[in-house]
Formats: structure tokens, sequence, C-alpha cells
């Protein structure tokens, strides 16, 4: 198994790992004391659903062109079809969710030492979800454990997924995306 994953054969189903350059990404480093804030779940070529501060979208991977990251590439390539496809329609039946907020504030709290048990309770399963908990939800939709030892989703961060093992390096060779104006494929340059 190489130590790199190229992202134009990122195959759905395939959880990747980020480092952003946005301002609430350095805060969730921070409080996770990791080099990781964010997390994407790969639906297709050049395609992927992310949790935002706007709501759960799919968009292309090239908005993260250039960013570290890791992908647990060589796990979602040893699995069936049809459980990468049970992970990405999880992931895509959570577009138009909104982001959960009071949830960051939660797992904030708890990364200081608050046991505030009662908020996660009151926030969890409302139609809402941050990155991470996005992953783990798809995750379960194929059987896989990616709750990193935490009990339900919600808990789950990208510093946990980032941190299991066999994870590969993602090089941003170039990412095979559909042309909108054509619908056919067509390949954007990422960045090196």
């Amino acid at each position: 198994m190489s130590d790199v994953a190229l992202a134009s054969e990122l195959l759905p189903g395939t959880y990747v790992v980020l480092r952003t350059h946005s301002a609430l990404g350095a805060l969730v480093r921070a409080a996770t004391r990791s080099w990781a804030d964010h997390a994407i779940l790969i639906t297709g070529p050049g395609r992927c659903v992310q949790a935002t501060t706007r709501g759960v979208t799919e968009g292309p991977l090239t908005q993260f062109a250039g960013c570290q990251a890791v992908a647990n590439a060589a796990e979602s390539a040893a699995m069936q079809p049809a459980v990468r496809e049970a992970i990405t329609a999880r992931a895509r039946s959570m577009v138009g969710e909104e982001y959960d907020w009071p949830l960051i504030a939660t797992l904030g709290l708890r990364t200081i030492g608050a046991k505030w048990g009662w908020l996660l309770r009151a926030t969890s399963g409302k139609g809402a979800v941050i990155c991470s908990e996005l992953v783990a939800f798809a995750g379960q939709a194929g059987y896989q454990d990616w709750l990193c030892g935490t009990a339900q989703p919600a808990l789950v961060t990208p510093a946990m997924l980032a941190a299991r093992p066999g994870l590969q390096s993602v090089a941003w060779d170039a990412v095979l995306v559909l042309d909108p104006l054509t619908g056919r494929r067509a390949r954007q340059p990422g960045l090196m």
C-alpha cells in the first residue's frame, strides 16, 4: 500500500480529513489540539459532501486543492461497491441539513473538561450536523466503525478521524469533475 492517494483516484465512500485555511478551522484545530479541522466524504469523481457553516452541501473537491489532507483510500478501496454506495447515499441524504452550532459549542466545552452531557442530548439528532459527524453517520450506513471509540457520531471530531490507522496522504494531482455545460468529465488541475 502506498502512503499517498491521488485526489483524482479517490473512490465514492472515501472520507478525507483536511487542514483548511479558515478562521473556524483554526479554532477547531486549537480546541482539538490537532492539525486537522474538517472532514468530507467523496461522492463521485471530483465531488464531495461536507457540513459547512452554511449547512450540508455537495460540491467540487477542487475547493480543497492544496490543503493538507489524509484519506481512508485503502480502506474504501477494499469495500464492496454496495457498501460504498450506501455510505455515499447516506451522505447525500443529509444535503440541506443545517450546521450544528450548539454541538460545536458542546464539543468545545468538552475539550476543556466540562461535562455537559445534557446539552449534547439536547442538540444531537435535530437535523443539524458537523462535518465529522456527517462522516461517522455515513460510515454507519455501510457498517463501518468510524466512531473512533465514541458512543455516537456527534462526539467524533476531525482529529479523531485523522488519528485512525491506515490513512494515506492526499496528493492533489488533478481532479475529475463534470463540466457544467456539457455534463462530460473534464480534468481540472489541482495544486501539488
